[in-house]
């Protein structure tokens, strides 16, 4: 964890797990209560996403949610599959006519990490962020922020 001038920084170390659609359970036309995430994992992360924002918050002192419109920087680390071999694929990605092995769709994984930030009250409501910039890489990867095994990098500063 790190912090500079209205910035903080955290590595949280797990499986990314994209927020998937909404999967309705019980009649049509009930309340939102109904509604599940269909997507294996992502509570999981989700928890363990707001839990990692709570120990920055309690290390910074801070005791209300971040207020204004903010800016996230957000790597993801993802496991190589077994079969990928580096030099075959350095970038992760869906591979047509085969299983996902890249993590989950970029953008439905942002969703479950700010959700872990509003959970964790760091943010108030993930509409304040307003601009990102996201990767997604393997391990080996040479992009700043990569973990040395799966998780995400995550830096939140004010616009």
């Amino acid at each position: 964890m790190s912090e500079g001038a209205g910035a903080w920084a955290v590595k949280i170390y797990g499986s990314p797990a994209p927020k998937g659609s909404m999967k309705c359970i019980g009649r049509r036309g009930k309340a939102a209560h109904n509604l599940i995430n269909n997507s294996p994992g992502t509570e999981a992360w989700q928890t363990v996403v707001a839990g990692a924002a709570r120990v920055l918050m309690t290390h910074h002192g801070i005791t209300e949610p971040l207020e204004g419109p903010l800016g996230a920087q957000v790597t993801f680390t993802v496991a190589r599959p077994k079969s990928i071999k580096p030099a075959a694929r350095p970038w992760p990605h869906l591979t047509p006519g085969k299983v996902i092995d890249g993590g989950g769709d970029i953008d439905k994984l942002l969703r479950t990490v700010f959700d872990g930030l509003e959970e964790a009250g760091l943010i108030r409501n993930d509409a304040q962020i307003c601009v990102t910039t996201t990767a997604k890489v393997y391990a080996d990867s040479d992009l700043p922020d990569t973990l040395n095994r799966p998780g995400a990098f995550i830096r939140l500063y004010r616009l």
